[in-house]
């Protein structure tokens, strides 16, 4: 996959994160609007940076000093038993470990299958399979969600 050209608050705070994930043993993805953003698609804006990592490598970084544990809680449609920030960005990062999703009256695991590299800012950054990404977007249904979801479809 080519080299993608992002803006360069979202370049930075992409740098931050994958500086402080690189010792993650279990893999992660970036999903959400940045991962569409990697992927090209245009019309995305980028207000956030989630990323999904693996519920062992949450616990290590529980410790790292620029994370901010803001575990406890959740929304209506998501909760995570792991979910940090990342200090002093100007573009919000997010990182969530064993994500839940809600469906009905139930909470159901989330996490990705697949996986492929995007090259940003020299570094390689880790997302889901564009479909596995378009399934998520139908999944949470929101509004925006399904806004992105239609993007994907008019360019690809």
């Amino acid at each position: 996959m080519p080299s993608v050209t992002l803006p360069d608050q979202v370049t930075l705070a992409l740098i931050a994160a994958h500086n402080v994930l690189r010792d993650c043993q279990h893999g992660w993805h970036v999903f959400g609007s940045c991962a569409l953003a990697l992927y090209g698609i245009r019309g995305i804006e980028v207000r956030d940076i989630d990323i999904l990592i693996d519920e062992k490598d949450a616990r290590l970084l529980s410790q790292h000093s620029e994370i901010s544990d803001e575990s406890g809680g959740g929304t209506e449609l998501f909760r995570s038993t792991y979910f940090f920030r990342l200090k002093h960005q100007a573009t919000d990062i997010e990182i969530m470990a064993d994500m839940k999703v809600r469906t009905g009256d139930r909470w159901d695991a989330f996490q990705f299958a697949t996986t492929q590299s995007i090259c940003a800012a020299g570094r390689d950054f880790t997302v889901p399979a564009l479909d596995e990404l378009k399934q998520s977007l139908r999944r949470f249904g929101r509004t925006k969600d399904l806004a992105r979801l239609k993007l994907i479809e008019e360019q690809t």
